[in-house]
């Protein structure tokens, strides 16, 4: 009985999937084939990745201006504002301000950010170099970075300590028990 010849390109031959890649005629089809995969997982992710992941990861960074902050150290800090090359700011509300605050710091609270600006602005030139601290850990300085910029302030750093870590470095603070000016006298 004489057997069929076995033919490669036919491509109804169940066999013909069992022979080696690289003994097959259509071995150009499959890497195309392969290589199109490859490339429409890569783009799959890419979208995914994009429009799900990235926006849920950094919310913060979407449609805010970039604020430019240096972070410097309490030693640096500390010199810019005994030599009066820097003016210290404090971004907490004026409750924490009044319970205790880096000695000569300006209360500037981002809660009350506009009451506030015009006597800060009759006191702080625009080319002075701002520090700005709240207390440590917290994010209320970026923000009030960011209003100080849209005003035309340029040079503002920050320090990563409030009132308590200046203390524990042995550098002074103040306590007042009557704020300068009281929440009812700026309404």
């Amino acid at each position: 009985m004489k057997q069929p010849a076995h033919n490669q390109n036919n491509s109804h031959d169940p066999l013909s999937v069992l022979s080696p890649w690289w003994k097959r005629a259509d071995i150009g089809t499959d890497l195309s084939r392969i290589f199109m995969l490859i490339l429409l997982s890569l783009g799959t992710g890419f979208i995914f990745n994009t429009i799900y992941i990235w926006p849920k990861q950094y919310p913060s960074s979407m449609n805010q201006p970039h604020t430019l902050l240096t972070q410097i150290s309490m030693e640096h800090a500390y010199e810019l504002v005994q030599r009066k090359q820097a003016v210290i700011v404090d971004t907490r509300d004026p409750e924490a301000y009044a319970h205790s605050h880096i000695a000569g710091a300006i209360n500037l609270p981002l809660s009350q950010f506009d009451n506030y600006y015009p006597d800060f602005a009759s006191q702080v030139e625009k080319s002075q170099t701002i520090i700005l601290y709240c207390s440590a850990g917290c994010g209320i300085k970026e923000k009030v970075a960011t209003r100080l910029q849209q005003h035309g302030y340029q040079d503002i750093n920050a320090i990563a300590a409030g009132p308590k870590e200046w203390a524990a470095a042995g550098y002074p603070v103040a306590k007042e028990e009557n704020p300068h000016i009281t929440e009812g006298e700026r309404q």
